[in-house]
């Protein structure tokens, strides 16, 4: 099965793409009535929830601005793999893709901070505990060092296209520099090894 899903979480981007088993976000803005349009009962939680069935492949965060990362540490487990309750609603998050900036942020907004927190961590780890499901994280940017390639499995593939490493580097000083550290992919579909689809998020 493969689909793309926009979900509607009015300013912000969380959208939700699978190809097989492999499950894909990009983006989150979990919104509450407490900060957002009270009248607005759509139940963003639920329905990655049922999407996701207890496991997320990667989540990829264009860039931690909090109409792109709220809601993380409601949605998502973070800490340990192993030190996720068995009843918890909590969706495992195998592989987070982020930029060079958000490693660096050492001000993280409210609705940054335990995303943050949860790419530090997995950034310390070394050796065959960084290869866990749960633990891996991959840095997203233009330059010779990481990769800006690759595939998912044989009916999904990516390419980056954004950031470079020095718009990551000015936008440590310089606020209008941040959105310049988003990461922008371009998405292939095909079936059967015959492409017939292409998305940029």
């Amino acid at each position: 099965m493969q689909m793309i899903k926009f979900y509607p979480v009015g300013n912000g981007d969380t959208v939700f793409m699978k190809s097989g088993e492999d499950t894909v976000i990009t983006d989150l803005h979990l919104r509450n009535n407490s900060e957002d349009e009270a009248e607005d009962e759509y139940d963003l939680g639920s329905d990655i929830r049922a999407d996701c069935d207890g496991s997320l492949s990667i989540f990829i965060n264009t860039h931690p601005d909090k109409d792109h990362i709220s809601g993380f540490e409601d949605l998502f487990h973070t800490g340990l793999p192993d030190l996720k309750k068995e009843k918890s609603n909590k969706i495992l998050v195998n592989e987070i893709w982020t930029t060079p900036y958000a490693l660096k942020i050492t001000g993280a907004t409210d609705q940054a901070k335990a995303f943050v927190r949860e790419i530090k961590r997995r950034n310390k780890l070394t050796g065959e505990k960084a290869k866990e499901d749960g633990n891996r994280i991959k840095i997203i940017s233009l330059d010779t060092k990481r990769d800006t390639s690759g595939s998912i499995n044989e009916n999904l593939s990516w390419e980056a296209l954004s950031p470079i490493e020095e718009h990551c580097e000015l936008a440590e000083d310089d606020d209008s520099e941040r959105n310049n550290t988003s990461i922008v992919m371009r998405w292939k579909f095909s079936k059967n090894n015959n492409e017939d689809r292409k998305s940029v998020v």
